[in-house]
């Protein structure tokens, strides 16, 4: 489809597919006409706009309706919406337990090293000796 073919903007097919778009995709073909044709008979709406409209492909007519289609929505520059990503929820994470952080023996402690154990703590005016 040529450019050329398409509403220009500002006309009165123009403004129908915008207000089209507002109302939400899809509205009744007397709801458009109240909306943007109170200057043109309700006959020449059917036909100037909304059969124009049907032919460029930017609108279905069905029953009475008209519905903006995916082309109609290029036209206007909208997008389709874009559907919120819901990621899922995290697993705990299993380990394969537990490592000494050595491979070797464990380190040998030199005398002298759990003495601070023997001294004991005051809490609350009271001497309380370490607990391991």
């Amino acid at each position: 489809m040529a450019n050329r073919d398409l509403p220009r903007r500002g006309s009165r097919q123009a403004n129908a597919l915008s207000a089209l778009l507002s109302l939400g995709g899809k509205a009744s073909v007397h709801t458009l006409y109240r909306i943007g044709g109170k200057s043109i008979s309700r006959l020449n709406f059917d036909v100037i706009v909304i059969e124009q409209l049907v032919f460029y492909g930017l609108v279905k007519k069905i029953e009475g309706e008209v519905e903006l289609t995916e082309a109609g929505r290029v036209h206007l520059g909208v997008a389709k919406p874009v559907e919120a990503y819901v990621g899922k929820v995290p697993e705990p994470r299993v380990g394969i337990g537990f490592r000494p952080l050595r491979a070797r023996s464990p380190m040998v402690i030199r005398e002298g090293a759990f003495d601070y154990r023997d001294i004991p703590s005051v809490m609350a005016g009271h001497r309380i000796p370490y607990r391991p």
